[in-house]
């Protein structure tokens, strides 16, 4: 597919950094005070080899209700399909809105792994459009069923990560 490479992460970027329209350093008082966190997202280097050790920091600390509200905007999921995808209820996800809370930790790495699925995806396929259609089609290769059913598990995560690799290098069959 022809797409620009270098917008790969840039979804991710919006969700798991919402604060996108600060700058880092605005953020903080002094560079000493920037974390691993705040360094990935900055850069936008979301999934190399390197920046592994970040998410899993992210994810320990806990993401704001804010990126997941920003993923409902960004991602053509439901609210029930996140309540799903993060094996919560739409109440808890309203009181986690309510109180301004963090995801837990599960939650957390949830949302990051569907979120960096999400942007891989939409790089695969050239816009948001066409990857939106690809997660609501049946698959035969994944089952027979839509690709997005299969977001509430890691290994349903996986799947559809590598039927996106196959399409990306032209395996399809």
């Amino acid at each position: 597919m022809d797409t620009d490479k270098s917008k790969r992460g840039e979804i991710a970027y919006q969700i798991l950094f919402p604060d996108e329209n600060q700058s880092v350093e605005s953020q903080h008082e002094s560079v000493d005070q920037v974390s691993d966190v705040d360094v990935i997202y900055s850069s936008r280097i979301l999934d190399d080899d390197s920046s592994f050790i970040k998410l899993i920091n992210a994810t320990r600390r806990g993401l704001p209700f804010k990126s997941l509200s920003k993923a409902l905007v960004v991602m053509p999921f439901s609210i029930q399909e996140w309540a799903d995808i993060l094996h919560i209820s739409t109440r808890s996800i309203d009181r986690l809105k309510k109180e301004r809370k963090k995801l837990n930790s599960s939650q957390s790495e949830k949302l990051i792994e569907i979120t960096l699925l999400y942007d891989y995806g939409v790089d695969v396929f050239g816009s948001s459009e066409k990857f939106s259609k690809w997660l609501n089609r049946n698959n035969i290769v994944l089952g027979g069923v839509e690709p997005k059913t299969l977001l509430d598990t890691n290994q349903g995560i996986q799947a559809v990560k590598s039927e996106l690799s196959k399409i990306e290098y032209g395996v399809l069959a």
